[in-house]
């Protein structure tokens, strides 16, 4: 999961010109509560309570919760293509743009989050060839991966946070390992989201083909392990 480089986004600073900016500055100074404030804001409450989460254990090697001892992988290797994940019995999830074991793959979270998906998506970033919502599902996509909107991104990542406070809260709560996927528990990948989602720009969120979604490099994994609580 991408977005623009960083061309891309002084491209688009230019883009949107000198005009914006002074629209921007003005509201600023009349001291308005943009839509942009009051969804910082917002992020700053999910971060303080994803941070108070994580911090409740520290961070190993690419785990982002401390184990008793080294998780153990069960079922399939998944991906990184979708060739390789479909015939290895693994189950694609669109939030995570990856294939995952069956036994990683929380279902019910899984639905609730695609009944809010309101993005359209492109073979293409020039927006020529457009998606069908089953072959989005069916996470069939060619290498280049597929292309839509920056809310997407953000959506993603709330969803990572989700299924890590899922699998932690059932784990503590019932005594049981925790079973939690490889790329969930991913430090980089945690640390990026956090950034991300707490800088939500509206040019961002609503840009057609900002965001390019395609399967973790590395193959995933489920993990089992017992954690410190």
């Amino acid at each position: 999961m991408e977005e623009f480089e960083e061309e891309d986004i002084r491209l688009l600073g230019s883009f949107l010109g000198h005009k914006a900016h002074k629209e921007h500055r003005r509201r600023r100074l009349c001291g308005l509560l943009s839509w942009e404030t009051v969804a910082a804001l917002g992020s700053v409450s999910v971060l303080a309570a994803v941070f108070y989460l994580l911090r409740s254990a520290p961070f190993t090697d690419g785990r982002p919760f401390e184990s008793k001892q080294d998780p153990l992988a069960v079922g399939p290797q998944c991906g990184p293509s979708w060739t390789q994940a479909e015939a290895a019995g693994c189950v694609y999830d669109l939030l995570m743009s990856a294939w995952v074991p069956p036994h990683c793959h929380d279902a019910e979270l899984y639905r609730q989050y695609v009944a809010d998906v309101n993005s359209t998506f492109y073979f293409d970033r020039q927006q020529e060839s457009r998606v069908a919502w089953d072959v989005v599902l069916s996470g069939r996509h060619p290498s280049s991966g597929l292309w839509t909107d920056g809310g997407f991104h953000h959506l993603h990542c709330t969803y990572i946070w989700e299924r890590q406070h899922r699998a932690y809260t059932h784990a503590a709560a019932t005594g049981e390992p925790m079973v939690l996927d490889s790329h969930c528990r991913n430090h980089t990948h945690t640390l990026h989201c956090i950034w991300w989602n707490g800088r939500p720009r509206a040019w961002e969120i609503n840009w057609p083909n900002i965001t390019r979604i395609y399967p973790p490099r590395e193959p995933i994994r489920c993990l089992i392990d017992v954690i410190d609580v």
